[in-house]
């Protein structure tokens, strides 16, 4: 489905047309069904929770690195050490959403009841998308969930004008008992590329003090500092975050870690980066029915909070994005026009269906 956004720039697209529009491509390239599907399902979970910066937007540079021979459509993930709580997984350059997805499911299947805790560092791997979307994987089954990655080099350590770390996601979800799980999901940046990138498209500045440029001074312009690096989130705090991420996802891994990783946007080489995931049952310290009610409590008081004049109400990490979710699942996904062009000229060159102009209309 599609229909024409009220913003004149984005044209609105149901989720499910979204998602078999990604499988479709996918297939095209020579993926088995089940990790395209694998892929559609984590960007279309980023589009649908407001992430559009690590949605469908993230297709076009994805099958630049397919067609360029710099991802493997057919990995065999294989793991290679394991014991009962850790396991270390080869990904054998598969893309990112393909891999971590098996990565993080084999943490909630190894959880039982003598197993209470499962981890797994992922080596030979690519960029995997939203991390928030792994760590809601594991709260949907009733378990604390937790994801990370490294990246190509793009953010300096404190004090420094070089950039050395990768944006470097950190995420942890928790279960509610109710139809959205607690996410926090945030770069070790103060921005994202993806963010610099959007504004750029959109003619705007940078916030004060998240980027510098590659003499290392301060920038507003998204050009400069897409020529420069950003800046951790925080200070010295944000890099403390982002060097344990790099260490959990990188070193530990056997993976590439700081100025060896490969970009997404360097054609000229693999990422081989690395992740690492968690999964803790929570009915391992509490029942299930027990913690929900005390979870619960908590939301309550915290809802109950007087919020600032410039707020309306005190929001738990996830509600915003379930009820994002709730309004576009409705009303659709709206996709920039250029993105659109371009994901229908993909359409086209695969000699695949118009799945992308279908005539039926969302309600307004």
């Amino acid at each position: 489905m599609r229909s024409e956004c009220k913003e004149a720039e984005t044209i609105v697209f149901n989720s499910a047309t979204l998602e078999n529009f990604i499988t479709h491509v996918l297939l095209a390239k020579g993926f088995v069904e089940q990790d395209a599907i694998y892929v559609g399902d984590a960007l279309i979970w980023a589009n649908l929770h407001g992430v559009d910066s690590h949605g469908i937007r993230l297709l076009p540079a994805y099958l630049q690195r397919i067609d360029a021979g710099l991802i493997n459509t057919r990995p065999k993930i294989e793991i290679v050490n394991e014991s009962k709580n850790v396991a270390l997984i080869s990904g054998d350059n598969g893309l990112g959403q393909v891999v971590a997805t098996k990565a993080m499911n084999y943490c909630i299947e190894r959880i039982n009841g003598d197993n209470n805790f499962m981890a797994v560092g992922v080596f030979d791997s690519n960029h995997f998308g939203a991390a928030g979307y792994y760590a809601a994987l594991s709260a949907k089954a009733q378990n604390v969930g937790f994801a990370t990655s490294n990246g190509s080099a793009v953010m300096v350590p404190f004090g420094g004008i070089s950039p050395y770390f990768g944006a470097n996601p950190l995420a942890i979800a928790v279960p509610t008992g109710q139809e959205y799980s607690i996410v926090v999901d945030m770069a070790t940046s103060l921005i994202s590329r993806a963010k610099i990138r959007g504004l750029a498209g959109k003619g705007e500045n940078l916030p004060k003090n998240c980027a510098i440029d590659k003499t290392g001074n301060p920038t507003l312009s998204p050009q400069e500092a897409l020529e420069g690096a950003l800046l951790p989130l925080a200070g010295p705090k944000g890099y403390g975050l982002a060097l344990i991420c790099e260490i959990l996802s990188g070193v530990l891994t056997g993976s590439a870690f700081g100025l060896d990783s490969g970009s997404i946007d360097d054609l000229s080489k693999e990422q081989s980066i690395g992740h690492f995931f968690a999964s803790l049952s929570i009915k391992s310290m509490c029942p299930f029915p027990e913690y929900t009610s005390r979870i619960q409590d908590m939301i309550q008081d915290l809802h109950a909070i007087t919020p600032t004049e410039n707020a309306t109400a005190v929001l738990i990490p996830g509600e915003k994005e379930q009820q994002i979710k709730k309004e576009r699942i409705n009303n659709g996904i709206p996709i920039p026009k250029q993105l659109c062009s371009d994901l229908k000229q993909i359409e086209k060159s695969l000699d695949l269906p118009t799945i992308l102009d279908e005539s039926v209309q969302f309600s307004e």
